[in-house]
């Protein structure tokens, strides 16, 4: 098991010398995971993530991100020679566009036409694949070192 926690103060100039909470960077942000593996079977591990209120610049919605909590999943077992996994992204759907469209009413300053990015786009994700290795062989390309 780990555990981290964050906490960011930065600021950026003005034009007029002062000092501002710099955008798009949260305060606050944590983290917890756990992995249990044995050599044999697999491995299944957990990890849950805090990303807290993040300031933002142009943003026609809201002058300060929502924080939001994700959670991850991997899961794999091992047979003879292979091991299938599963990994799942943001069990909890997190989205920006859960809080607020990405396209903005009126192009921005800069002209654009969508809003930063504060937290992730895509929801949930899963992906399953099948692992093997190629022990105990070599591979040697005609630029490799050889030993005589």
């Amino acid at each position: 098991m780990i555990g981290s926690w964050s906490y960011i103060d930065a600021t950026q100039s003005t034009p007029d010398g002062s000092r501002e909470p710099a955008p798009l960077v949260p305060r606050h942000s944590a983290e917890l995971g756990g992995i249990l593996e044995s050599e044999t079977r697999g491995r299944i591990g957990l990890e849950v993530s805090y990303t807290g209120h993040q300031g933002l610049e142009d943003d026609p919605y809201r002058t300060l991100s929502k924080p939001y909590i994700q959670l991850n999943a991997l899961a794999e077992m091992r047979f003879d020679g292979f091991s299938v996994f599963l990994n799942a992204v943001n069990l909890t759907g997190s989205r920006q566009t859960n809080y607020d469209p990405l396209l903005r009413p009126t192009r921005g300053r800069a002209g654009d036409p969508i809003t930063d990015v504060w937290a992730p786009l895509d929801g949930r994700t899963f992906n399953i694949g099948i692992r093997t290795g190629l022990a105990d062989h070599a591979i040697l390309s005609d630029d490799s070192p050889r030993t005589r």
